[in-house]
């Protein structure tokens, strides 16, 4: 049952995608704040839906990522002018209209 893999190694794989790849940690209580700095800019992906949460308390977070033919080009002048090629951001959720 679930959506993820099961066995022991699949709290650090689904980890490492969370926090990892869609560059969500929640810092607070049921993402009331938390921080987010994606980076499926890394990938071979061109588009990405990540949603996460507790189904618990109903809270979830969803993400979209979309590749435009810009950004090819946006990522080689970040790398050239010595910037990171994400952003990170500690977000409430009144910041986010939840």
């Amino acid at each position: 049952a679930g959506g993820g893999p099961s066995g022991w190694g699949a709290a650090a794989i689904l980890s490492a995608i969370e926090e990892g790849l869609a560059g969500i940690v929640d810092t607070g209580v049921c993402f009331d704040t938390m921080r987010f700095s994606p980076r499926w800019c890394v990938t071979p992906e061109k588009s990405v839906k990540y949603i996460t949460g507790y189904s618990v308390s109903h809270t979830f977070v969803e993400t979209q990522y979309e590749e435009t033919p810009d950004d090819e080009d946006e990522a080689l002048e970040e790398d050239n002018a010595e910037n990171d090629a994400y952003a990170s951001e500690q977000v409430s959720a009144e910041d986010l209209d939840l």
